[in-house]
C-alpha cells in the first residue's frame, strides 16, 4: 500500500482586496481640473483620509480614464475590516 501524504489545509485570512473606484468630480476647490496618477490618499466625501485599524492611511496605487464609463478610475488595496475615519 502506497503511503499518501496529505497537506493541511491552510486558511489565511485575505489581508487586502483590490477596489476599483471611481471619481465623481475631479476638479479642485478653485475649479481646474485634476487626473490623479496614484499615490494619492483615499479620503471621504467630507476629505477625511481613509485609514485601518492599525492606522496605516490608504492610498490609490494606479489611476486612469475610462472613456467608457465617462469617469476617472483609481484601483487601491482597501482592508476587508471595517475601516476608522481620522481626520487629517
Amino acid at each position: 500500500m502506497a503511503a499518501t501524504r496529505t497537506w493541511p489545509s491552510v486558511r489565511r485570512r485575505r489581508s487586502l482586496n483590490l477596489c476599483t473606484l471611481t471619481v465623481d468630480d475631479h476638479r479642485s476647490s478653485v475649479g481646474s481640473a485634476r487626473y490623479m496618477l496614484g499615490g494619492e490618499p483615499i479620503v471621504t466625501s467630507d476629505g477625511e483620509r481613509l485609514v485601518d485599524e492599525k492606522g496605516r492611511p490608504s492610498y490609490v496605487t494606479s489611476a486612469g480614464s475610462g472613456p467608457s464609463l465617462g469617469k476617472h478610475i483609481l484601483l487601491s488595496y482597501l482592508r476587508p475590516v471595517t475601516p476608522t475615519w481620522v481626520e487629517n
